[in-house]
């Protein structure tokens, strides 16, 4: 296993795409967590990324925070399992899990899995990511 500190991805959705160019090996699970979530906002940009990889797909959020219209969400539950949270205090990791045959990547920062914690927060950008192989 080789750990490696990455600094040029902005968000998880630019490790999936990474994770089709080093060779579109299948990936079979991917997991994003964060306190807040957007579902419409990743139902575009980063689920059917995830899918079309062939992973099955989980995000996970604090029971409490969504930021999403219930009748905007068009594929939790079939294309994706959403898992709200509930704790004391408040469910608040912000990562990123891919899950291959040879190989695990994870990424952790300080966005959550919405339009702008993925898209324009500098936290994410200093994020760790675990690669095997």
């Amino acid at each position: 296993m080789s750990v490696a500190r990455h600094t040029r991805f902005a968000s998880p959705v630019t490790l999936l795409r990474d994770w089709l160019e080093r060779g579109g090996r299948p990936l079979h699970e991917a997991l994003f967590m964060g306190f807040t979530v957007d579902l419409p906002f990743l139902e575009k940009v980063a689920i059917p990324v995830a899918r079309g990889l062939g992973a099955r797909t989980a995000v996970i959020s604090d029971a409490a925070q969504g930021l999403h219209d219930p009748v905007d969400v068009r594929m939790a539950g079939r294309r994706y399992l959403h898992g709200p949270a509930t704790c004391h205090g408040a469910f608040h990791p912000k990562v990123a899990l891919l899950l291959g045959e040879d190989a695990c990547w994870v990424a952790v920062g300080s966005g959550n899995p919405t339009l702008s914690g993925w898209g324009a927060n500098d936290g994410l950008r200093l994020g760790t990511s675990l690669r095997t192989r």
